[in-house]
This record gives C-alpha cells, sequence and structure tokens, in this order.
C-alpha cells in the first residue's frame, strides 16, 4: 500500500464533537487492556516490550478493533524502537491508516500514563529514596536548630512557612503553592502512604 500524506489525516472531516466521542470510545477500550497486560505478565512501559511482546499487544488491538489487514512490518519490533517513531512512521508501518492512528493513539496513551517510578529500575529506585532520605535527614538539625516541635502537628502557621523554605531550597522546586503558608497550627495531619496528608 502507498502512503499518501493526505490519507492520514481523516479525522479532519468529522466535527469536533464526533472527534471527543470517538476518543472516548477509544479510551474506554484501550483500558481493558490493562487486565490483559496484567495477566501477561507484559511491563507496563511499552519501551520495556520485546518484539513476541509487541505482537501480543498488536493481536490484542487486531481482536478489539477489528482491524481488516494490519501489515506485517510492525510484528517483532521491539518496544523502544516501536515507541521512538513519530506517529507518521508508525502508520506508515501499519500499512492501514485507520489501525495506524489507533496504535499511535495507544502507545501514547500508555507512555503518557506511567507514573514516574515504573521507568526507574529497581536499582534506580532504590538510589533515589536513599538520596531522598539523606536529605530528609539532614532536616533533624535544622529543626533542632530551630526550635522546631518535633511532631508537625504542632507547628504554627510560620514554622510550617520555615519546613516550607527549608524544602524548597533542598528539592529545588520549581513553584509551590502560597496556599500551604499560614496553614495553622495542627491543620496539617501526615497521611498514609500515598495520601500526602489533609487540612481540616
Amino acid at each position: 500500500m502507498d502512503y499518501r500524506p493526505e490519507e492520514l489525516d481523516f479525522l479532519d472531516i468529522l466535527t469536533p464533537a464526533e472527534v471527543e466521542m470517538l476518543s472516548n470510545a477509544v479510551r474506554t477500550i484501550f483500558a481493558g487492556f490493562s487486565e490483559y497486560q496484567r495477566y501477561l505478565h507484559l511491563p507496563k512501559d511499552p519501551r520495556l516490550w520485546s518484539g513476541s511482546e509487541v505482537g501480543l499487544w498488536l493481536d490484542w488491538c487486531q481482536g478489539e478493533f477489528n482491524f481488516q489487514s494490519l501489515s506485517p512490518n510492525l510484528r517483532g519490533v521491539p518496544g523502544r524502537e516501536l515507541c521512538n517513531l513519530e506517529r507518521e512512521g508508525i502508520l506508515v508501518l501499519s500499512a492501514d491508516c485507520s489501525a495506524g492512528e489507533i496504535l499511535w493513539e495507544h502507545l501514547r496513551t500508555m507512555c503518557q500514563e506511567l507514573d514516574f517510578l515504573d521507568i526507574l529500575t529497581p536499582a534506580e529506585v532504590e538510589m533515589l529514596s536513599n538520596a531522598v532520605r539523606t536529605i530528609f535527614a539532614g532536616f533533624s538539625e535544622y529543626q533542632r536548630h530551630l526550635r522546631l516541635p518535633k511532631d508537625p502537628r504542632l507547628w504554627s502557621g510560620s514554622e510550617v512557612g520555615l519546613w516550607l523554605d527549608r524544602c524548597q531550597d533542598q528539592f529545588n522546586f520549581q513553584s509551590l503553592s502560597p496556599n500551604l503558608r499560614g496553614v495553622p497550627e495542627g491543620a496539617v495531619q501526615p497521611g498514609a502512604r500515598g495520601d500526602p496528608g489533609s487540612i481540616h
């Protein structure tokens, strides 16, 4: 099949409402891939897929979207190489514009939805954790120097501000919401893992 650029923009003939409706339908189908992915123990990051794992993904897509034909050019391509392709590259390899658009969108969606820690190796996660713990440990000396209570629930609004200043300096935050400054004593309650806390 010859590649003709004018065929690539088929979404241009749809109204914005139709594009949104189509996008929602496709995202709903994409969400179903997560269960299949877990069942086959495929890495969450498609860039880590082997050529055979890419083939399993293509089989799933072909079954879900009823592609009439799918070029064999995509099979056996390692995940990293596939994800490094631009949209047009996927469309050319798929040899079917509709199928190529869906494959491209699914790859893009999976990469965007990755958590930061998902793209790190276990060794990198451990190294990052150790670095953060080292920085946290340094706060104890700062805390004693300023005579801040050990229990953050006892901090006044100004003491919360001192803690924020220290964190901003140590972690080089580009911006920090002013909403946190001046929070009254006892308002910040440490939460469970995954929940940074709540303000009463």
